[in-house]
């Protein structure tokens, strides 16, 4: 039981956080009043192949941070926090696109 404890608390100090427990930063739709609905198109594109990646690169980092906690072992990612920033950043792209996309009356 006290096993189970210890493994527990490791997992849960774990230092890189989950995709899915990311949010969403706050983005504009009006950062978009410049793109056509193609150029819209496209960039909505580029945001879920870069979302895409971040979240498999912080998939990544959360595995390597809990194999290194059971292990017991110092975790130095200074990248952490950068695909965290990422993450957010690109999900608040991607709604503030989907919203200037629907302002305009773009298709697709």
């Amino acid at each position: 039981m006290t096993r189970l404890i210890l493994i527990s608390a490791l997992l849960l100090s774990a230092c890189a956080r989950t995709p899915g427990g990311i949010e969403a930063d706050s983005v504009s739709s009006s950062n978009f009043d410049l793109y056509s609905c193609n150029e819209m198109q496209v960039r909505a594109v580029e945001i879920e192949t870069e979302l895409a990646d971040a979240v498999d690169n912080q998939r990544g980092l959360v595995m390597l941070d809990t194999v290194a906690t059971l292990g017991m072992l110092p975790v130095f990612s200074t990248a952490l926090s950068e695909d965290d920033e990422a993450i957010a950043r690109l999900r608040g792209e991607r709604i503030a696109i989907q919203q200037a996309r629907q302002e305009r009356g773009c298709r697709g």
